[in-house]
């Protein structure tokens, strides 16, 4: 864990494409700022810690294997695989933390005339894409914008940074799918600047009602003013109804539902 801060090192690619790469819990992987983390497996699950201020994080998890996509890819007449089972996971754990945060600094009682090192105000971004993604209630994705108090006691704040989750579909085979997104995972971008903005894409989503269908991912109209995201982009990639030939509405607001959206900010 601490081959990005004792060892110098600022980026950091793990490529596992038919192996999983796992995080267990207790275990924080902690970046200096700007530091870019980017892992790519079949399975990837988060039960840790991985922080990044201001930093950048990507998450991708493949369903169909390097041998699979090369055979299509070397095959006269192409045929449509059939997805593989337990492959394409990513999972966040209930106590796991992904972060972008910017930096929180207090120099009111610096007396120092010696210039500040860099700061990393700003939040980064963290993106996730998984043919199955799973973020588990009680784990959180940060990107929001740091602060900094000066010595006269002047605040400057960071910008929030990105967040971007996207489940439903090989990432390599586009047409493979039949996977979902389980979004119950908290999400902030707050900053006292610009707020941070969040993209989602899953098969079908639904904002408010009481329960939706199976593979539906449902979304809390507040997720709209809280947070503290100011920027919203909401993709329903397509989900086949038990009806042949029928689909579910990618997008759909349940009757009843009030969406509006107020920025949270420090």
């Amino acid at each position: 864990p601490g081959l990005l801060t004792k060892g110098g090192f600022g980026e950091l690619t793990v490529n596992n494409p038919d192996g999983e790469i796992l995080l267990p819990h207790g275990v924080s992987l902690e970046a200096s700022g700007g530091s870019s983390i980017s892992l790519a497996a079949s399975n990837i699950v988060i039960d840790g810690s991985i922080i990044a201020p201001s930093g950048s994080l990507a998450f991708r998890s493949s369903n169909l294997s390097l041998e699979t996509i090369n055979d299509i890819s070397a095959a006269t007449n192409r045929t449509l695989p059939d997805a593989f089972a337990g492959r394409g996971t990513f999972t966040l754990g209930s106590s796991a933390l992904i972060s972008t945060a910017g930096e929180l600094v207090d120099d009111r009682y610096n007396t120092s005339l010696l210039t500040l090192p860099s700061l990393h105000l700003d939040g980064g971004s963290v993106s996730i894409e998984a043919y199955q993604a799973t973020l588990t209630r009680g784990g959180r994705l940060d990107v929001s914008g740091g602060a900094m108090v000066n010595a006269l006691g002047a605040v400057t704040y960071g910008d929030g940074g990105s967040l971007s989750i996207a489940a439903g579909q090989d990432l390599n085979l586009t047409s493979v799918l039949g996977g979902r997104l389980s979004l119950g995972s908290g999400m902030s971008g707050y900053s006292g600047s610009k707020a941070g903005s969040l993209s989602i894409s899953a098969p079908a989503i639904q904002i408010g009602g009481i329960g939706a269908q199976a593979g539906v991912t449902l979304l809390d109209p507040v997720i709209f003013s809280q947070g503290g995201f100011g920027d919203f982009v909401l993709t329903g990639s397509g989900l086949a109804s038990d009806v042949a030939g029928e689909y579910v509405t990618g997008l759909h607001i349940a009757p009843g539902t009030s969406i509006r959206p107020v920025v949270s900010s420090w």
